[in-house]
């Protein structure tokens, strides 16, 4: 399964506080939310390009990336999947883990 692939791949990849919300039933737009800590902005970049790196040597496709140029917050959309990679203050800033549970 993809889920459990980026997860493990996330932890490969030294990504901090890895977690994975289903939210199939909480709206239309994905099924499941990954969240990850990256250390800087560096490693913010590199966690995303890494993952869209494998995402295409596996034959999946993304619908969208953003923030990847600046490594704040980078937003991989995967249709079933979507992945945001932060830094610690911007994950701390925008508290995305309460708005899904």
């Amino acid at each position: 399964m993809l889920k459990n692939f980026i997860l493990n791949y996330l932890d490969d990849l030294k990504g901090q506080n890895i977690i994975c919300f289903d939210i199939h039933n909480k709206n239309r737009i994905t099924d499941f939310m990954i969240l990850c800590t990256g250390r800087s902005n560096h490693h913010v970049k590199s966690i995303a390009q890494s993952i869209l790196k494998k995402i295409k040597s596996m034959k999946q496709k993304w619908n969208r990336v953003e923030g990847i140029e600046f490594g704040e917050w980078v937003s991989i959309d995967l249709g079933e999947i979507i992945i945001h990679i932060m830094k610690y203050e911007t994950r701390k800033l925008y508290d995305l883990e309460k708005l899904w549970t």
